[in-house]
C-alpha cells in the first residue's frame, strides 16, 4: 500500500488483492490513523482488480462509518470503473486536482501523529508534519517542508518540488539520508549527535544548522 497527499484529498493505491482484501486492508489502515484520515477524502487506485457495485456500496458505507469520504476510484479494471460510474464516483483526478489548485493554492500539511510503520513510503505534493519517528527502513516524500518530531532515520526528502522554499527540521537525527530537492544533504559530525537540526538553501548553498526546538516547526 503507498499513501500519496494530493491537493484535493489522499490517493491510496493498493497492491494486487482480491477486493474484500483490498478494502480490509484500507479500513485498518484508517481505523489505525483516524486523526489522519478522519473527515477527509481518499481515491483509491485498486488496479485491476474488480469490483461491483454492491461491493462498492459496501465500501463507500464502512468509509462513512469512519468519516471519511471517497473521492475517486482508478482502476485498469473495465468492471470496477462501471461500478464506479453507476454510483457517479470519479475513475480520474485530473479535473478534482485542477479545481482543487484554483480553490486552495498550498492546503495545510499533512499531519501524521505516529511512528512510521516498517518500510513504509509517505508521499506528499506538500508539506508534512510527523509526530512521531522514521525507522531505517521508510521513505519520506514531500514536496514542500518537512518536520520530524521525532527519531529521524530512513530516506527523507523535502523539496522535492521547491527546494529553495523548503526546509526539513528533525528533532533527533539518527542517521537518516537527508535529500533537499534532488542534492543530498552531509550532516556534519559535529551536528549528528546534537538536539533540534534544520536544513535549508540560503544564497543557492545548502545550510545545516542546529535551533532550538522551540522555533517555529514549518517554512
Amino acid at each position: 500500500m503507498v499513501i500519496k497527499g494530493l491537493k484535493g484529498g489522499i490517493l491510496i493505491s493498493l497492491p494486487s488483492l482480491s477486493w474484500h482484501r483490498q478494502r480490509d486492508m484500507v479500513i485498518s489502515r484508517i481505523q489505525t490513523q483516524e486523526r489522519f484520515f478522519k473527515g477527509g477524502r481518499i481515491a483509491l487506485d485498486v488496479g485491476e482488480t474488480d469490483w461491483t457495485e454492491e461491493q462498492l456500496m459496501t465500501l463507500m458505507g464502512k468509509l462513512s462509518d469512519e468519516g471519511v469520504c471517497l473521492w475517486a476510484v482508478l482502476s485498469a479494471s473495465p468492471t470496477t470503473i462501471a461500478s464506479a460510474r453507476g454510483y457517479d464516483i470519479p475513475t480520474t483526478l485530473r479535473s478534482q486536482v485542477t479545481e482543487e489548485v484554483a480553490e486552495t493554492p498550498r492546503p495545510s500539511p499533512v499531519w501524521l501523529d505516529r511512528d512510521l510503520l516498517p518500510a513504509e513510503l509517505l508521499e506528499t505534493d506538500w508539506d508534512v508534519v510527523i509526530i512521531g519517528n522514521i525507522p531505517e527502513t521508510c521513505v519520506v516524500k514531500a514536496g514542500g517542508s518537512i518536520l520530524v518530531w521525532g527519531d529521524a532515520a530512513g530516506s527523507i526528502h523535502a523539496g522535492m518540488s521547491n527546494p529553495l522554499t523548503s526546509s526539513l527540521r528533525v528533532l533527533r537525527y539518527a542517521g537518516a539520508s537527508i535529500f533537499l530537492g534532488e542534492e543530498e544533504v552531509e550532516i556534519p559530525r559535529k551536528l549528528q549527535k546534537r538536539a533540534c537540526l534544520e536544513i535549508r538553501k540560503v544564497n543557492e548553498k545548502i545550510q545545516v544548522l542546529e535551533v532550538s526546538s522551540k522555533r517555529g516547526w514549518l517554512a
